[in-house]
């Protein structure tokens, strides 16, 4: 009687802990999702909840219970085959390419972003470093007799933000730590690039040397449906959904763009445009006869060297038949190799806009 109970105890347990390890699977998913969602990419979250969704059924479900063994398989050919074929579908009904990846909403806040010089006023600085913290003293050039020193500021993690908001305290505070040396200053510069300085009259500064903060003023106001201002002529862009990008009254674009949905405007570009319908059938009719000679030849190649990898009369078949595997092994390390520059935090994928 007393095995009965502790066998019960212990499928109870079981029980309780696979559930948990569920539970946690799904939050642990669906907070992925939201990250997704929040990020617009509605097309990556919508396929990890389908994914989600059906795996909890498969798993948990006695109905489904034939599935379980042929559902990482299908998974592998939704993510690998099917999402990516649709997805490419998809963009090609698209102004999708370099200059135009991003969303409506994301364009409009790198232009809100961009600042330029105003003249109003020069500043050489020398950096404290007290601790983890910061501060800068800003002295006047030429004219300019003022000098002021900020607040402490932090530039650790500064690389995951757009600016680090700086204001001033009074020109008779003196900085706390010690001075960087130019060196330093070198080392830290992209940290310094965000800070951006708000004096006591309000005028704003940002670095615009590596000795040197200078006067600058938002390029473009956020204006009514989408528009933005020209802070420095008063000229309104408009979005033009069209060709996805920010337009003025003369028809000039503004880089980067907005990513639009064209239809069929590209398909017909292909068959009508010169410029891109000669070099389209080239590489078309190329990329069919290779396609087509490849299969062939490599069936062709493949069932003779399988017949004579079985001929019992032929010595080292092992050795054949490594050297035979290393032409599929040697593409995925040169892939390593080449996502591993790609990811290069130094010389790799990274991009930091400069001033403008």
């Amino acid at each position: 009687m007393s095995d009965v109970v502790l066998g019960s105890g212990t499928n109870r347990i079981g029980n309780g802990l696979k559930w948990a390890l569920v539970a946690a699977i799904n939050l642990l998913l669906l907070y992925g999702v939201t990250l997704m969602y929040a990020q617009g990419e509605m097309a990556f979250a919508l396929l990890v909840l389908i994914i989600t969704a059906t795996a909890n059924w498969v798993f948990l479900s006695s109905k489904a219970y034939s599935y379980r063994y042929v559902f990482p398989a299908l998974v592998g050919v939704l993510v690998f085959v099917v999402f990516p074929l649709i997805y490419t579908v998809n963009i090609a009904f698209t102004n999708y390419s370099s200059t135009n990846l991003l969303s409506l909403q994301r364009v409009k806040e790198i232009h809100l972003a961009k600042t330029y010089e105003t003249g109003g006023g020069s500043y050489g600085f020398s950096l404290y470093q007290n601790g983890e913290s910061y501060q800068l003293n800003l002295q006047g050039k030429g004219d300019n007799k003022h000098s002021y020193t900020t607040e402490d500021f932090y530039l650790m993690g500064a690389e995951g933000v757009d600016a680090i908001q700086v204001t001033t305290l009074d020109g008779s505070s003196e900085p706390v730590g010690e001075k960087l040396a130019i060196k330093a200053l070198i080392k830290l510069r992209q940290g310094l690039k965000k800070v951006q300085i708000t004096l006591p009259d309000g005028t704003g500064l940002a670095m615009t040397g590596l000795r040197s903060f200078g006067a600058i003023a938002p390029v473009y106001q956020a204006g009514e449906n989408d528009t933005l201002i020209d802070s420095r002529s008063g000229a309104v862009l408009t979005p033009d959904h069209a060709t996805g990008f920010y337009i003025d009254e003369h028809g000039e674009r503004l880089s980067p763009g907005f990513t639009v949905y064209t239809g069929w405007d590209n398909f017909i570009r292909v068959t009508t445009d010169e410029g891109v319908q000669e070099p389209f059938l080239k590489i078309f009719v190329w990329t069919v006869s290779f396609s087509a000679l490849t299969v062939v030849f490599t069936l062709a190649v493949g069932l003779l060297m399988a017949c004579l990898m079985q001929w019992e009369p032929l010595k080292g078949n092992g050795v054949y038949r490594l050297f035979l595997i290393l032409p599929y092994a040697v593409p995925a390390f040169i892939s390593i190799l080449i996502f591993r520059g790609l990811f290069n935090q130094n010389f790799g994928g990274n991009y930091s806009a400069p001033f403008i």
